[in-house]
């Protein structure tokens, strides 16, 4: 039960990882830094409004990251649910769920796994 209560908590994160936002959250402060750059490579702005730029930009780039933390740690604090609700129903033991999923090989697994899945879901996804 303990592989069992693994996969769950990996597919638990993956959605939580999802209704969460973390790309969007993420490709904001992308567009953000993008835009800073650009206005800060941009000859026909003068010091101060680079400044001005700047300042907004990192101002940005502070709100994501607190967005993305946030929204990191609620995906997190999901994906411990099911070890819980194993443990305290006697199912799996949390630590020996902990272990299993700390292991080099399940990491490496779960990992291809999860891209391969992604790069399925997209294609599947252009078509349309």
């Amino acid at each position: 039960m303990i592989a069992v209560t693994a996969a769950t908590v990996i597919a638990v994160f993956l959605v939580a990882f999802r209704v969460c936002r973390i790309v969007s959250a993420s490709a904001s402060a992308l567009t953000i830094a993008r835009g800073a750059f650009a206005a800060l490579r941009n000859p026909d702005l003068d010091d101060a409004a680079r400044e001005t730029v700047a300042r907004q930009a990192s101002l940005g780039l502070l709100r994501a990251f607190v967005s993305i933390l946030v929204r990191g740690v609620l995906a997190l604090a999901a994906s411990l649910l099911p070890i819980w609700i194993a443990d305290t129903a006697g199912i799996a033991p949390s630590q020996g769920v902990v272990a299993f999923l700390s292991r080099w090989d399940v990491i490496l697994v779960a990992s291809a796994t999860i891209v391969l899945g992604y790069l399925v879901w997209a294609r599947l996804t252009a078509r349309r």
